[in-house]
């Protein structure tokens, strides 16, 4: 009798080809897919590499003190006292200043420089005694701050581009905010005080205007 084996008849040689073509199929996917989750994760190690190695480099603090007292700059300090607010936007060019001051009595246009405080009225200047009044105006005068601070110790905290700068003592309270170039802005507390003065386009500015029109 003849022995009838499946496999080596055409149908089952056929099944044989196919069943290999599938594993050969499977095979290649598993490698494609392995292969790929291999390059996401060298993907992502790469990525945590270039982030670990930012390094973000900041100027000295005192040269950053030193840099705002001789540019110009404008700037905007509002103080705050209980319900009282008071705001000052102006621009500052070495000794010369000028601005607007905004209160509960109105806005007022000034002029500082060498010889005193003026108000600026539209074709005319007068002496002003009154511009700080109810104010600590050596919170607003950054050579005095400036000098005063240099007397106490403080903290740093860094996060990115940014530096933060933290005096304290009884009573008295000062945050220094930093980018990598320039001090943005200060935050001063006394006696239930608060001023926050803000800086912008230092060394930028154009020559600050004299003229009173």
């Amino acid at each position: 009798m003849q022995e009838n084996n499946f496999w080596q008849t055409n149908r089952g040689k056929s099944v044989i080809k196919l069943g290999a073509w599938i594993i050969f199929i499977v095979i290649i996917l598993v490698l494609s897919v392995f292969g790929k989750d291999n390059n996401y994760n060298n993907v992502i190690d790469e990525n945590q590499n270039e982030t670990e190695e930012v390094i973000y480099e900041f100027v000295n603090y005192s040269d950053m003190q030193k840099e705002l007292l001789k540019n110009n700059y404008e700037y905007e300090y509002i103080i705050k006292n209980n319900d009282n607010i008071i705001i000052f936007n102006g621009v500052k060019d070495g000794t010369n200043e000028m601005g607007y001051k905004e209160d509960i009595n109105g806005i007022i246009k000034y002029y500082i420089d060498n010889l005193g405080v003026k108000q600026v009225f539209l074709n005319d200047m007068v002496e002003l005694n009154t511009l700080y009044d109810n104010i600590d105006s050596s919170f607003l005068n950054l050579e005095i701050l400036f000098n005063n601070l240099n007397e106490y110790l403080y903290n740093i905290e860094k996060n990115g581009n940014e530096r933060t700068i933290m005096y304290d003592k009884e009573g008295f309270s000062v945050v220094v905010k930093t980018d990598l170039n320039n001090i943005k802005n200060i935050n001063i507390i006394n006696n239930e005080v608060t001023y926050e003065l803000k800086f912008t386009n230092i060394g930028k500015c154009d020559k600050l205007d004299l003229s009173v029109s």
